[in-house]
């Protein structure tokens, strides 16, 4: 999306300003253009989300940009309308034709899990991240993402089995996954050292 570009150009261009020491009013002024395209591509994304409220990836754009900025709080309630938007379909005026959309959007629900977890991860609220990434596995075993996040969590908190069986899980999914490979080629190198020695 051209405003999400715009933002992010914007905040490099702050940043460049203060590493290169401008001018005090110039980097003032660059603030209130990333202040700009902040409120600008803030607003474009709710439009987008009330024209075609069912399309995950505006909610995932809006939870992105919320959280570039450090607002977890509505990054999360982003996430959440779309999870809780399918509801709202049996109110008027959407009752004339109610579908039920949890089966044929059920990955796409997983992935706004899986975009949670990420954002809880952020916020390091471990035990909702790991609820998040399992819930989105529940919804599409398959998730790979969700699932590489998963492993990864459980490896930076130190459950090395839990881990382990992520990645092996990744790798039944997709042999030729590069991180998978990874993974389940030092735990087997691991294995042959052990055995040999």
């Amino acid at each position: 999306m051209m405003y999400l570009r715009l933002f992010n150009d914007n905040k490099l261009l702050l940043q460049k300003y203060i590493e290169e020491g401008k001018p005090r009013d110039a980097i003032v002024k660059q603030e209130k253009a990333v202040a700009d395209a902040f409120n600008s591509c803030k607003k474009y994304y709710k439009q987008y989300i009330e024209i075609d409220p069912i399309f995950p990836t505006l909610y995932y754009g809006l939870s992105s940009l919320y959280a570039q900025v450090g607002d977890f709080e509505n990054s999360e309630k982003i996430l959440l309308a779309h999870l809780e938007y399918p509801k709202k379909l049996w109110d008027y005026p959407h009752n004339f034709w109610v579908e039920d959309w949890s089966f044929r959007r059920k990955d796409d629900y997983s992935e706004t899990y899986n975009q949670l977890g990420f954002s809880y991860i952020a916020q390091k609220k471990f035990d909702k991240a790991e609820a998040m990434y399992l819930k989105a596995l529940d919804l599409n075993f398959h998730n790979i993402n969700a699932r590489k996040n998963l492993a990864l969590l459980y490896g930076g908190l130190g459950k090395k089995d839990k881990a382990r069986q992520q990645w092996i899980e990744v790798y039944r999914i997709n042999p030729n996954d590069k991180d998978a490979i990874k993974y389940t080629r030092v735990r087997n190198a691991n294995k042959e050292t052990k055995t040999r020695n």
